[in-house]
């Protein structure tokens, strides 16, 4: 009598433990559908605000655009090299070859000037690095 209880006690966790593991299971399951439902609603209500405001966008991407290529030509200027001053006639319509070529000519002033100016215009590494070499 006692074994068998203890067997239907055994058997009644058991269906307990079976039950509610599928329960949660299928809570879990919900959860996640619920949860994606959710997300992808969100991702749609993003999206058409981004689409909505692009248009609101532009001008003030621009606007900052417009702001940043005033700023590089402001500290431009504050460098105070005026490309007539360089000792490489026509320095802005030569190409990289072609002033590496000139800058082997140069004294020190000279070249640390042609530095100063190619820092502050187009900064090209491969003119920057033979001129570090040269002084």
């Amino acid at each position: 009598m006692l074994q068998e209880k203890g067997h239907a006690i055994v058997v009644q966790t058991q269906d307990f433990f079976k039950t509610n593991v599928q329960k949660s299971r299928t809570a879990i399951q919900q959860f996640e559908h619920d949860t994606m439902g959710r997300i992808e609603k969100l991702l749609g209500q993003v999206q058409h605000q981004l689409q909505d405001n692009m248009p609101l966008l532009a001008p003030l991407l621009e606007r900052v655009k417009v702001g940043i290529d005033k700023a590089d030509r402001a500290f431009k200027a504050n460098v105070g090299i005026a490309v007539e001053t360089l000792p490489i006639a026509d320095y802005d319509s030569l190409n990289v070859r072609s002033i590496v070529r000139a800058v082997t000519k140069l004294s020190s002033d000279e070249l640390e000037l042609v530095r100063e100016y190619e820092k502050a215009n187009k900064n090209r590494i491969t003119i920057l690095t033979e001129i570090n070499a040269r002084i």
